[in-house]
């Protein structure tokens, strides 16, 4: 294979995982946001909402995402965490989550409205989400403060 082929495949796969990380975190910026429509208010019907030790004890092991089969997140038990995508190894990204992170902005804590917020730091980011819906086989975050973006995973 010639060497300027080489380079433009990986010049090729270096954008796609930019554009993907991009693209899948796009959302993850909280500041400047003021619109709170995508997180249960506690007082409203929010029985699908888990509570902090629900979310410590469930959220533990290996989902799928329901929207992108390809994107898989893990959450293990000494508080580390994986996001793969198959197909691109490069994609891999290591991190730490935490639920009520005492590291958490002030801004974060007044938009989630009294709900706990599981904290995801990787190198590049901070995410903060709060768990609506968590069963054996399925899981929804809302980003706070995210304008209604949502993930949805399903346990594998």
């Amino acid at each position: 294979m010639n060497q300027k082929v080489a380079i433009g495949i990986v010049v090729v796969l270096a954008l796609l995982a930019g554009g993907f990380l991009w693209y899948t975190n796009q959302s993850g910026s909280f500041i400047g946001i003021d619109d709170t429509s995508s997180v249960p208010s506690t007082t409203e019907g929010t029985q699908d909402a888990a509570t902090a030790v629900e979310i410590q004890n469930g959220v533990e092991g290996n989902w799928r995402s329901a929207n992108d089969a390809r994107f898989t997140r893990s959450f293990n038990v000494d508080g580390t965490i994986t996001d793969r995508y198959e197909g691109m190894e490069d994609a891999t990204v290591n991190g730490r989550w935490e639920l009520n992170s005492d590291h958490m902005p002030g801004q974060v804590r007044e938009l989630a409205n009294g709900m706990p917020v599981l904290s995801i730091e990787f190198p590049e980011e901070a995410l903060f989400f709060v768990v609506t819906k968590l069963g054996a086989t399925e899981l929804e975050m809302s980003y706070v403060g995210g304008a209604g973006k949502t993930l949805r995973f399903e346990r594998i």
